[in-house]
């Protein structure tokens, strides 16, 4: 959703989307399509990490397009709790990595906009981008979180002031927070 509305709003842009979850995947790749913006949008279909180069779980509670309670390499949910191993109605493995290994590779180019929505491994990923988050070129993140999962929050908040980031916008929608940082 947030890439294709990006490439529609903004004319001048170019979208990296990570998307791991197949059916997810399928959804984003049809939308490209339908919307002729192939050429506005690269999706890489890994999830990223704080680890480098790892091949693990990939969990989703429900088969679903569009959306599903997932994560990689990790059985914490977006409120913190442990997801029982049967709860997850799809499971496979699959490659991940962290950003930093991919932008010190030349695999993506360093990004200007970031927006996380995750459910529960928004702080590993941002662990993966320790080299990134300390790149001027890197203007803005948004980010998804849970103010319940309040370990997971703090510290994101912390990595975040920490990287000379400033807590800009913040919205609340139904449980979950948008954080918007700019440098």
């Amino acid at each position: 959703l947030y890439s294709i509305y990006a490439c529609t709003k903004f004319k001048d842009i170019d979208v990296v989307s990570f998307e791991p979850s197949t059916s997810n995947t399928r959804a984003l790749s049809r939308n490209i399509s339908i919307n002729n913006l192939y050429d506005k949008i690269k999706i890489i279909q890994l999830p990223l990490t704080d680890k480098e180069n790892i091949v693990s779980f990939f969990n989703e509670t429900k088969f679903s397009e569009g959306g599903a309670i997932a994560n990689f390499d990790s059985n914490i949910d977006y409120t913190g709790k442990i997801i029982q191993k049967d709860e997850f109605k799809n499971r496979y493995n699959i490659y991940g990595t962290k950003i930093d290994y991919l932008i010190m590779n030349n695999i993506i180019d360093i990004p200007n906009y970031i927006k996380i929505d995750v459910d529960g491994i928004e702080h590993l990923i941002l662990n993966g981008a320790k080299h990134l988050l300390k790149n001027k070129k890197l203007q803005e993140i948004s980010i998804e979180m849970n103010p319940d999962y309040s370990k997971q929050y703090e510290y994101i908040n912390k990595l975040m002031e920490d990287n000379s980031f400033k807590k800009v916008a913040y919205t609340n929608a139904r449980l979950l927070k948008n954080n918007d940082y700019k440098l």
